[in-house]
């Protein structure tokens, strides 16, 4: 349905240089993140045994957008300009994949 297409080496290239208060508070926070959304793989199996039809399939694929908006936030608000950059850009690929998204929920 949807590519994600995230050119992962532009990213890499920026010097992404967290701001934290002590050391690896960065990855803590953001390992917290993974952990307590949606797309933590260990709960898939619940995902999939809760889906009745097409419209349960898109709103998975709904909070999976959002999940992945909040994630790529948390990163932008804690990182430099450059990076801020590159995951607002990836941030915008999100709420078009949501805008496409509810277009096919409303023509089901």
């Amino acid at each position: 349905m949807f590519r994600i297409s995230v050119n992962w080496e532009k990213v890499l290239d920026y010097s992404f240089l967290p701001n934290e208060s002590y050391p690896g508070e960065y990855e803590d926070y953001v390992r917290s993140l993974v952990n307590s959304h949606i797309f933590k793989l260990t709960e898939v199996e619940d995902l999939i045994k809760g889906i009745k039809n097409n419209k349960d399939i898109l709103r998975i694929a709904i909070s999976f957008e959002k999940d992945s908006i909040v994630f790529f936030q948390e990163l932008k608000n804690m990182g430099n300009k450059a990076a801020s950059e590159v995951l607002e850009k990836l941030i915008d690929e999100e709420r078009g994949h949501i805008k496409k998204i509810v277009a096919m929920i409303k023509d089901l």
